[in-house]
């Protein structure tokens, strides 16, 4: 509606909205949000669904005290999809959060954002193999 404010539901770790990111953080994501669109030619969709994804880390980032994404380490990236899982979130949202993750990290690292990419190593879990009856 004209005027109203929209406001998502929140995730599995309550991130809404970039009101958990610090302003590097937020210029940072704007940025790879560009680089998505642009560089990327991804849908609108995909792009969104990246940049939540993103938010989503650096929120539990932050409220972990785990410092600035250069000090993101493979163990912290494995913690927070964790603490998805144990919200609640299937194994599909886990493999585009991961598959999100790896993307935002290597693109950093290819544009000189960050000096390393801790996700490269990053996992999704494995999608489950339906047996014949």
């Amino acid at each position: 509606m004209a005027g109203e404010a929209v406001h998502e539901a929140p995730d599995a770790v309550g991130v809404s909205d970039d009101g958990l990111l610090t302003p590097a953080q937020l210029l940072l994501l704007d940025e790879f949000t560009r680089h998505l669109r642009s560089g990327r030619n991804l849908s609108e969709h995909t792009v969104r669904a990246y940049r939540g994804d993103v938010t989503s880390l650096c929120g539990h980032l932050n409220r972990v005290g785990a410092g600035p994404l250069a000090a993101v380490d493979l163990r912290e990236l494995r913690r927070w999809l964790a603490v998805l899982q144990a919200g609640g979130a299937g194994r599909a949202t886990l493999q585009r959060r991961a598959a999100a993750i790896r993307t935002f990290f290597a693109w950093a690292r290819h544009a000189g954002h960050l000096p390393g990419d801790p996700a490269v190593a990053l996992r999704s879990p494995r999608a489950r193999v339906r047996r014949p009856s």
